[in-house]
């Protein structure tokens, strides 16, 4: 059974991980992260979160954590990959100047 207390506990540490993700990307790596990029980054860190805390394996914390951050982050960072191997942008378009 889930323990509502987890869920809650794990999913918003896993955002505050998000919130902490992004800001070393854009201060520490000086990298240009647009506002869908870090919504892309705070789901993904809000789903681990979120996974931990539904599932019941029961195993050494650095192997649980190592298997759902593979499991949760694999597709995530494929979806990044791809996007930028396709030239889509993250960001709305620009408006035009008359």
């Amino acid at each position: 059974m889930v323990i509502v207390k987890r869920l809650a506990v794990s999913t918003l540490f896993g955002s505050v991980s998000g919130v902490i993700c992004y800001l070393g990307g854009k201060y520490g790596l000086k990298d240009d992260i647009s506002t869908a990029m870090f919504f892309y980054i705070l789901v993904n860190r809000a789903a681990i979160g979120f996974v931990i805390g539904i599932s019941l394996l029961k195993m050494h914390w650095a192997l649980y954590g190592l298997l759902i951050g593979l499991l949760v982050g694999i597709p995530f960072a494929a979806g990044c990959l791809f996007v930028r191997q396709l030239g889509l942008e993250y960001t709305l378009p620009k408006p035009r100047r008359a």
